[in-house]
């Protein structure tokens, strides 16, 4: 009895030594079957017709293997002995028979599977940068590959608004130039040519030079800020400071540049908040610039900061022209300019108020705008505290 029970469990460990070999064998059959698949550059529909085949055959072996056991349990064992050897034959024909029905229907299918992307592939290599207005044919079936060509289109759709917006950009970038660029080409011919002996129009030209040359650095300066803003390059610098402290200092400062207008600063609480100093102070700055240039001489412009829960609250408050319903919308796209008849004797670059709200958004903020033409503007930032 102790011999047979070693016999059994040396039989048990072959067994379970055979079918641990087996399942090595296996895995690594199919890890290296993958491998050749995955490597091979076979096209979509050499793939779709080996799946088709794996499942044929898969299914085949079954039914063959269950049809052979009926067989078996259904007849006499001398009747199925004796058969078995037609039934494997026509199990075999069947097989072929299949085999050739199930490629032809595979290569056909897979066709039509993926005509839909040489369909998507033509129509995406006619898209060029001066065609970028074409989009693929969404019409049909309700499918992943209608819900792809949707996908395209709308990444083709951003991206068309964005080449629109470059363009504008690059077209109001050297309008702007070029103004600066004539002035002092002018000046310096006028120079050359008979002014290098008048003292009076060479300080002239020297001013006037100086002045077109520091403005057209301060443009530079702008497009490279929102240059690298776009490349999400600028990094915060964020520390905590006292948010009044610095609007007394922009307020002194102001006063200091500007001494046409009714400046004041009112309702400034103590308020302490985590943020980009230079960053918000060059916010700020951009919005009270604007209001001394769209304010007349003589005029008021408030300055107020006030808490709500846990926001800071920035106001710029003026007497000036206001905006009209039609540009407020429009006030901070990069370059915009407000109707030239009302402000023709008021020069800027229109990239302060894209700065701005770069800034305040970059910080997760917010700039609301309000006013009124004829009696004034009002913008607040709000940034968390």
């Amino acid at each position: 009895m102790r011999f047979i029970n070693q016999v059994f469990k040396i039989i048990s460990m072959l067994i379970v030594f055979v079918f641990g070999i087996l399942r090595l064998i296996f895995n690594a059959v199919k890890i290296i079957y993958s491998k050749i698949i995955n490597s091979l550059r076979f096209s979509i529909t050499t793939k779709i017709t080996f799946t088709y085949f794996r499942i044929f055959v898969t299914v085949f072996l079954f039914c063959s293997i269950l049809i052979i056991f009926g067989l078996k349990n259904i007849f006499p064992k001398s009747t199925f002995e004796n058969s078995l050897p037609e039934i494997i034959n026509v199990l075999i024909g069947s097989f072929i028979a299949g085999l050739l029905m199930m490629l032809f229907m595979s290569r056909k299918s897979g066709r039509k599977i993926i005509q839909p992307i040489y369909t998507m592939s033509d129509a995406v290599r006619n898209i060029t940068i001066n065609n970028i207005s074409k989009r693929l044919d969404v019409q049909g079936s309700k499918d992943e590959l209608k819900d792809l060509a949707v996908t395209l289109n709308d990444m083709m759709d951003r991206l068309e608004l964005s080449v629109k917006k470059q363009n504008q950009f690059v077209s109001d970038a050297s309008h702007e130039l070029r103004t600066p660029i004539s002035v002092i080409k002018g000046y310096a011919q006028m120079l050359d040519r008979w002014a290098k002996d008048d003292k009076k129009v060479l300080d002239e030209s020297i001013e006037a030079i100086k002045n077109e040359a520091e403005n057209m650095n301060s443009l530079i300066e702008k497009l490279l800020f929102l240059a690298r803003s776009d490349r999400k390059s600028v990094t915060l610098q964020k520390e905590q400071f006292f948010l009044n402290e610095l609007m007394v200092e922009i307020y002194k400062e102001t006063l200091m540049i500007d001494n046409d207008h009714n400046i004041e600063i009112s309702d400034n609480p103590k308020i302490y908040i985590n943020a980009d100093k230079k960053m918000i102070k060059e916010a700020v700055r951009v919005i009270i610039e604007n209001a001394v240039r769209y304010t007349p001489s003589g005029k008021k412009i408030n300055i107020s900061t006030l808490l709500k829960g846990e926001k800071a609250v920035i106001c710029i408050k003026d007497e000036g022209l206001g905006i009209d319903k039609k540009d407020m919308l429009s006030i901070f796209d990069r370059f915009y300019s407000a109707d030239k008849a009302r402000t023709k004797n008021i020069s800027g670059s229109g990239l302060g108020l894209s700065i701005a709200k770069w800034i305040v958004e970059a910080h997760g903020g917010k700039i609301t705008v309000k006013s009124e033409e004829g009696i004034g503007s009002e913008f607040c930032i709000i940034l968390d505290t």
